[in-house]
């Protein structure tokens, strides 16, 4: 495969990748439908926000920087520390819920 071909088929791939509704676009229809269009704007800005950070540590190299450094790289991978972030991940979902829940609407 040539440098062209592989360059077409990564183009069509990646169209077809980028044109494909995924999650963000349920959340964001369903935001629109049950809350009005102004909390939908605001949850399309925060995927949008979500996406920048993502990219800008990405570009300032953040991903390559724990891959180098050996240890922070095998401290993440430890079962522990997989654990604890998802238990953290959970109660921070667990009090958002609660939150919804209880708040007065």
């Amino acid at each position: 495969m040539t440098l062209t071909e592989s360059l077409i088929a990564f183009t069509f791939a990646a169209t077809l990748l980028t044109l494909t509704p995924g999650l963000d676009t349920a959340l964001i229809l369903r935001t629109a439908t049950v809350e009005g269009s102004k909390k939908a704007f605001h949850a399309a800005f925060g995927i949008n926000v979500g996406c920048l950070i993502w990219g800008a540590m990405v570009a300032f190299g953040l991903g390559t920087l724990i891959a180098a450094t050996r240890p922070l790289a095998r401290f993440l991978r430890r079962g522990l520390v997989v654990k604890w972030m998802d238990r953290t991940t959970g109660v921070v979902f667990l009090a958002f819920a609660a939150r919804l829940a209880f708040s007065r609407r």
